[in-house]
């Protein structure tokens, strides 16, 4: 299993954590915060899914990530 993060998403995440004026722990909220859903999700579909694919919109608008095969 892998996770990719766009150039995009990684800008976002750090502008996220700008705006909120944090260090590494505010930045550690705000990936957990983002990816809660996914470590939920992909146990249960270990087998289907072979990668995931992070992208701005997943940051920004709380897009559905991309899951791959």
């Amino acid at each position: 299993m892998q996770i990719t993060f766009e150039e995009d998403a990684l800008d976002a995440i750090a502008e996220r954590a700008i705006a909120r004026g944090t260090g590494a722990r505010g930045l550690r909220a705000i990936m957990e915060e983002l990816l809660q859903s996914i470590m939920y999700e992909i146990p249960s579909k270990k087998d289907e899914i072979g990668g995931v694919v992070i992208t701005r919109a997943v940051v920004t608008d709380g897009a559905l990530p991309t899951y791959l095969p």
